[in-house]
C-alpha cells in the first residue's frame, strides 16, 4: 500500500503542476484549437510550475515523512530530485533556448525542415514553486492517510 502513497505523490504533483501551467497561461490556453492541440499545451515541458520538480520533490518529502529523514532512501530521493532540477534549470533551460535561436535561423535563411520540437525548461521561480508544490502535495497525502 506504501508504494501506491508514493506513486500517487508523485502522480499528483505532475498533475496539479500542468493544471496550474493552463491556469496561469489561460489565455494562450484559450487560443488552441482542438482538443489536440489544448492536450499537446497541457503536457508541454516548461513553464510555471515544473512538473517534473513537484513530481520527484514530493516522492522525497512523503519519503521523509514516512521513512525518517535519515534514511538512505531518502537520501537517494533528494539526490533524484536534485538531478531532475539541475536538469530542468541547466539542461533542458539551455536546449530550449538553442532550439529558439535556431528555428529563428531557419526562418531568416528560408530553410525547408521540418518544424523542429522546442524543449522548454525552466527558470529559478519555476522550480521554486515545483518544490513547494511538492512539499503541499506530499504533507497532504501524509495527512489524509
Amino acid at each position: 500500500m506504501e508504494a501506491i502513497k508514493i506513486i500517487l505523490v508523485f502522480a499528483l504533483g505532475f498533475v496539479l503542476a500542468q493544471g496550474a501551467k493552463v491556469v496561469l497561461a489561460w489565455p494562450e490556453f484559450k487560443k488552441q484549437k482542438g482538443i489536440n492541440e489544448k492536450i499537446a499545451f497541457m503536457a508541454r515541458s516548461g513553464g510555471t510550475v515544473s512538473g517534473h520538480t513537484a513530481s520527484f520533490v514530493g516522492v522525497a518529502m512523503y519519503l521523509g515523512l514516512t521513512e525518517g529523514f535519515d534514511t538512505p532512501i531518502f537520501a537517494l530521493a533528494i539526490c533524484m530530485a536534485m538531478i531532475v532540477m539541475y536538469d530542468a534549470f541547466n539542461v533542458r533551460y539551455a536546449v530550449g533556448e538553442q532550439g529558439k535561436i535556431i528555428e529563428k535561423i531557419i526562418s531568416y535563411y528560408h530553410i525547408k525542415t521540418k518544424k523542429i520540437r522546442i524543449v522548454e525548461g525552466h527558470t529559478v521561480p519555476q522550480i521554486i514553486l515545483g518544490i513547494l508544490l511538492g512539499v503541499l502535495v506530499a504533507l497532504g497525502v501524509w495527512w489524509i492517510f
